[in-house]
């Protein structure tokens, strides 16, 4: 029998307030968007990334992440930056190109949500974010981007997605095996390799954020919710508790050797890179077996993060991207 699940939630950005200071402005308007005259620092198809575009975006990721803004930290991190912004390009023009429009209300509604998260009124919210010199413009963008891509994967990927019955019964045998052994909570940052020829260029980058996250531990959550692209992104990268047959054969590998609370370095899998951090260990009981319906979620939620990832791959392969920077 086929069985339906919910869709994950894609909105997965969250504002880290901490160290912010309200400024005394009036209520905040979106930004016009960069002029003509700013320099192009990328071309994506039809559409251009300004560096203007790549400054307020860094200074909104460094804010969010609690990261320090160095230059030395902005230059470890700008490759990444410029990843997400073309990749954030390419899904705008597939929704344009699918018909799929995100009216400013819902970006209005996703702000909302933010600032909600953050327990700050909207109004307020926007206040502090111009405080710190970040253009509401940056963040509506990001906003935007990943509500387009909410709907495209709904739109396009959701009904091939299945969960039989049998799917289900074969997970829970294989969980029962698993009573009496351990398991883990693990938080993990997943960055996909989209493109091969970005590998050496991913790497580095991995490990350059794996230098700052274990200078700064505590900024791991918003690390995550900024660059991981997994729906547990959007709870910090915490993907709960796990045994290590449900874990790449890479990360399995390192799991046991962590201490609690610790970060790893740079794991490199088939599909990509993670950065895990192990929370804590439990030795699982037959009360921790989950009931069914979670199970039809968290396969059908790895279906659907699996579909959504080749059709990115697919956009990404065929899209003409020039770098003038």
């Amino acid at each position: 029998m086929k069985l339906s699940f919910i869709l994950l939630a894609l909105l997965c950005f969250s504002m880290s307030a901490t160290g912010m200071v309200e400024a005394a402005t009036a209520k905040a308007k979106p930004e016009s968007r960069p002029t003509a005259r700013e320099g192009i620092a990328i071309i994506v198809n039809q559409d251009a990334i300004t560096t203007s575009n790549i400054a307020d975006r860094m200074k909104l990721i460094a804010t969010s992440t609690g990261l320090p803004a160095t230059p030395e930290v902005q230059d470890k991190l700008r490759s990444q930056i410029v990843n997400i912004l073309i990749e954030e390009a390419v899904k705008l023009q597939e929704a344009k190109r699918l018909g799929i429009k995100v009216d400013d209300k819902d970006i209005e509604k996703g702000f909302t949500t933010i600032a909600g998260q953050n327990n700050i009124p909207p109004e307020q919210f926007k206040k502090i974010l111009q405080s710190q010199g970040i253009r509401l413009s940056t963040l509506y963008d990001q906003i935007r981007a990943q509500m387009a891509w909410g709907q495209i994967v709904q739109k396009r990927i959701r009904p091939r997605i299945e969960v039989m019955d049998s799917d289900i019964d074969s997970e829970l045998l294989k969980l029962k095996r698993n009573v009496g052994t351990t398991q883990y909570r693990v938080s993990e940052i997943y960055l996909p390799l989209m493109d091969k020829k970005k590998e050496s260029a991913a790497k580095e980058f991995v490990a350059r954020l794996v230098e700052e996250l274990q200078k700064k531990p505590e900024a791991f959550p918003k690390a995550a919710q900024q660059f991981s692209q997994t729906p547990q992104a959007a709870n910090g990268g915490d993907i709960g508790f796990v045994t290590l047959d449900q874990m790449p054969k890479e990360v399995a590998a390192i799991l046991p050797n962590l201490k609690d609370k610790q970060i790893s370095s740079g794991i490199q899998t088939m599909s990509g890179f993670h950065i895990i951090r192990r929370e804590t260990t439990r030795t699982i009981t037959e009360k921790d077996l989950p009931p069914r319906d979670v199970i039809l979620q968290r396969l059908g939620g790895e279906r659907l993060e699996r579909g959504a990832r080749r059709y990115m791959q697919n956009l990404m392969s065929s899209a003409f991207i020039e770098t003038r920077i």
